[in-house]
């Protein structure tokens, strides 16, 4: 009786090993397609005039391909984690230390992004539109 649920047990716990096994293996790839992606729309805006429309529509899909890749690269460095301290699931002591290893590595995940060369005042003249739209205001005489 109890032999059949430790077993079914041991089962569940070799499919969930083997899911994440094959969610590691398959990671490398999907990022790579993205930076694909993302080389090709690069390429598209260095070799083409654009419209302002089609710029704006190249913009937003290089925007969604790289939230993307940060949600790929942030698991793929918590299965990083994992797999450098996987063999401690072994030992059933050790077992808390490969949880709280993944917890430090998703905090350190969740730290705003610091910028190599742009100030945040460069940044912030990049994103602030320059001109208002619409008519300009008549003057008075």
């Amino acid at each position: 009786m109890r032999d059949e649920e430790i077993f079914n047990k041991i089962k569940e716990a070799v499919k969930i090993l083997e899911e994440i096994d094959i969610m590691i293996s398959n990671q490398s790839i999907e990022i790579q397609n993205v930076d694909y992606k993302l080389s090709d729309l690069l390429h598209l805006i260095e070799n083409n005039e654009l419209s302002d429309e089609a710029s704006i529509n190249v913009i937003k899909e290089i925007h969604k391909l790289r939230k993307y890749r940060r949600s790929l690269q942030n698991e793929h460095e918590i299965e990083n984690t994992y797999n450098t301290h996987k063999n401690k699931l072994i030992g059933k002591e050790n077992r808390p230390f490969l949880l709280n290893e993944i917890s430090k590595t998703i905090k350190q995940l969740g730290k705003k992004y610091n910028n190599r060369v742009y100030t945040e005042e460069e940044i912030n003249e990049l994103i602030t539109p320059k001109k208002k739209r619409g008519r300009p205001k008549k003057e008075k005489i």
